[in-house]
């Protein structure tokens, strides 16, 4: 009898162990849990702070692009000024392209090859195919007035007899194409008047000047005839007519 209760006893004794084991384990598990998890959120503060920081910086970013486009556009209002206040306005010197009125500057055609190229002292443009075109085009940052202006253009050919046109377009997408020119195999300068121009184009606003050519030959018999050709363009002036009717 006194075996049996004593066998009883560590028996309960053993499954209260064991229960008061599991209990401690389970809370200690849980409470660990909520700890961690505590532990690795971002604090209140810290997030307030990167709000901050995110806010000021698009702010800076607004302001910084907003003051970018006011010094833009009143540079562009001074180029403006200057622009019809000067005698003369080189759009292309020695090779080299004005910025300042020009936006952009490519070839086309059969120039868009890497024999044609703009170098320090001229342009080069380059047409490698018979039967074909190739052409600058110079697209203007602001319409240019040119009711009382004439282009001087000093440009020359690789042989001589190479033919050249040159277009003006305005701000309707109206062109107009305003004459041939034929060339020297020497450097010549070309005036442009473009007094007879009033009724078929916009002339206080004009956007792009592009020179194309595609026709080589010096003699008569070679005139116009269609073979590859190369010509070159070292200044481009634009300057006041004094004598405008």
């Amino acid at each position: 009898m006194t075996k049996t209760i004593e066998a009883l006893r560590r028996t309960v004794i053993k499954e209260a162990a064991l229960g008061n084991h599991i209990a401690d384990t389970y809370f200690y598990q849980k409470t660990r849990s909520k700890k961690s998890r505590k532990k690795s959120g971002i604090p209140a503060k810290n997030i307030t702070r990167i709000s901050l920081i995110l806010s000021l910086t698009a702010a800076a970013i607004l302001l910084f692009f907003m003051v970018h486009a006011f010094l833009n556009a009143s540079y562009i209002e001074l180029v403006k000024f200057r622009f019809a206040n000067s005698k003369i306005v080189k759009a292309i010197d020695g090779g080299v392209i004005n910025k300042d009125i020009i936006r952009n500057f490519e070839f086309s055609g059969y120039a868009k090859n890497d024999s044609s190229e703009a170098l320090r002292s001229f342009i080069v443009l380059n047409n490698p195919k018979k039967y074909s075109w190739a052409g600058i085009s110079l697209d203007f940052k602001f319409p240019l007035d040119l009711t009382s202006r004439r282009i001087i253009l000093s440009l020359r050919g690789t042989i001589g007899g190479e033919k050249a046109n040159m277009i003006l377009r305005d701000i309707n997408n109206r062109a107009y194409r305003i004459k041939e020119l034929y060339l020297s195999s020497r450097w010549q300068d070309e005036v442009i008047r473009l007094r007879g121009l009033r009724n078929n184009i916009d002339l206080s606003k004009i956007i792009q000047l592009r020179i194309e050519s595609g026709y080589a030959g010096e003699s008569g018999r070679m005139l116009d005839a269609p073979v590859a050709f190369t010509i070159y363009v070292k200044n481009l002036n634009i300057t006041r007519e004094e004598s405008w009717i």
